[in-house]
């Protein structure tokens, strides 16, 4: 089993080192991101390799991560399931004080070798104050409150207001920030990749709302492979890109996770969150996008695509004008309401 370890590392330490802590119950094996497995006969092949390990090393623990989405629940009887919950109120309060403390400190860290005790408390309440502001523009939003149970978003809600020292009061402006870091700054500052050599930041974004408007017009939260293959290759081809689109499916998957597989063949947004942004940015740049966005208003009570729409608009008169004439004799008050 241990053959699966790189050579380099296995060069490092006497031989037998890791068979004999393996057997003597020394070792806890972390499998991590079995859902990134997304081929089927692979991710079969993975849990086998990993049953065998079980097999072989009884006295080890084993930790076996992956997305719910993703879990193919091949592993046998002898692995214990458990979903980690979503973020609490009190969770997303420690993540967000700890972030800023940790990158305040990093940074006060850069610049001297030693930090003075009064440096250190000066530093504490800068993060403080940080954390206090972002908490409270967290706390006002369900948008927000909802995304920031997740610590990855979370995290990137704070790395924007960072950088900005403040978050965009839109929340459409506030999701484009995060889809950019996700995009592209991900790449440079985590993931130390070079940009995407496929497509630049505004032709993942211009895909993005493909999928999405796709997915608003079939009221739906998935697409099959084959479906968003094809529908990646048509806005490939309106934007006079020629490319494997099963390179550049796995390119936004892999840099972004704004696409995940939510089953095996069965596609969609990570987030519905960035579903909602992505469709609301393609409606108001599509001709007929306003007139789309009013038939769904009629059938649906979710107006969540219809604010973030007015949000992202330079001017959202045009949409409570249509919203009022449309509806304006609607026995139902609640799209005056909205308006």
């Amino acid at each position: 089993a241990t053959g699966i370890l790189p050579a380099d590392l296995l060069a490092k330490y006497p031989k037998d080192y890791f068979e004999f802590n393996l057997e003597n119950s020394q070792c806890l094996i972390l499998f991590d991101g079995m859902d990134e497995v997304l081929d089927e006969a692979r991710t079969v092949a993975a849990s086998r390799l990993i049953e065998t390990c079980a097999s072989l090393y009884p006295k080890s623990k084993i930790i076996v991560t992956s997305r719910i989405a993703g879990w193919r629940n091949l592993l046998g009887s002898g692995f214990s399931r458990f979903v980690i919950r979503r973020l609490s109120t009190r969770g997303i309060e420690r993540l967000v004080t700890r972030w800023f403390q940790a990158v305040v400190l990093d940074r006060a860290r850069n610049q001297a070798l030693i930090i003075p005790e009064e440096l250190a408390k000066r530093c504490r309440s800068q993060a403080l104050e940080l954390s206090d502001k972002v908490l409270k523009v967290v706390s006002s939003s369900d948008g927000l409150k909802e995304i920031a149970t997740t610590p990855l978003i979370l995290s990137l809600i704070c790395l924007v207001y960072y950088f900005r020292h403040d978050l965009p009061e839109k929340r459409a402006l506030l999701y484009e920030e995060c889809c950019r870091i996700l995009m592209e700054d991900w790449d440079k500052f985590d993931k130390q990749l070079s940009p995407s050599p496929a497509l630049n930041y505004e032709q993942k974004h211009t895909l993005l709302q493909s999928i999405s408007i796709s997915l608003f017009k079939f009221s739906a939260i998935e697409l099959s492979r084959d479906d968003l293959l094809s529908l990646l290759r048509d806005s490939l081809s309106k934007l006079g890109i020629e490319g494997d689109t099963k390179s550049v499916l796995q390119d936004i998957q892999e840099r972004s996770g704004l696409i995940i597989e939510k089953a095996i063949g069965r596609f969609g947004f990570s987030h519905l969150t960035f579903q909602e942004y992505f469709t609301a940015v393609g409606l108001l740049k599509s001709p007929d996008g306003l007139s789309l966005l009013l038939d769904k208003i009629e059938q649906d009570e979710d107006y969540e695509i219809a604010l973030l729409f007015a949000g992202a608009a330079p001017k959202c008169d045009e949409l409570i004008v249509a919203l009022i004439e449309k509806f304006e004799s609607c026995e139902e008050n609640r799209i005056i309401v909205l308006a």
